[in-house]
């Protein structure tokens, strides 16, 4: 007995190979949801800590390139932040925002100071964003801004 032989056309995938992929990308998604879900939940522990940084560097690079000092205020309980020149300064330009993602905290009653020098006078905050809360340091002698978990 001979055997015809049959060519397969390969224009495409049948719907068994289709459900297949389809189920793969499932199982794989519910495997990866967990842990996106942690890793959403650490960057919104840590954001506002990291804005907070952001704003004081920002202050600090203005002082030194300005050549004039500035000062950051920070409203513990509702995240809202103010940086201005010193008094006595030309310009006194006002910027002011909102830390997203704050929730509350405390720090220091007077704003921080940056100078020309690099130097700063001495500011703690605890940043409280979802979750533990987080300490953000600034250093007197040399200005550097420090996040401590």
């Amino acid at each position: 007995m001979v055997w015809a032989s049959r060519r397969r056309s390969s224009r495409g995938v049948t719907l068994i190979e289709l459900i297949v992929v389809v189920a793969i990308i499932g199982i794989a998604a519910a495997m990866v949801g967990p842990e996106l879900t942690a890793a959403v939940d650490r960057y919104r522990q840590q954001d506002p800590a990291e804005r907070l940084t952001q704003v004081l560097k920002v202050a600090r690079w203005e002082a030194v390139r300005m050549g004039s000092s500035m000062c950051v205020a920070v409203n513990t309980t509702d995240g809202n932040f103010r940086v201005v020149r010193a008094a006595g300064s030309p310009d006194s330009a006002v910027v002011e925002g909102v830390i997203d993602g704050w929730i509350g905290g405390a720090g220091p009653a007077s704003p921080v100071c940056f100078h020309p020098s690099g130097t700063a006078s001495p500011g703690r905050w605890v940043a409280r964003g979802v979750g533990d809360s987080v300490l953000v340091k600034v250093d007197v002698w040399d200005g550097k801004i420090s996040i401590i978990r």
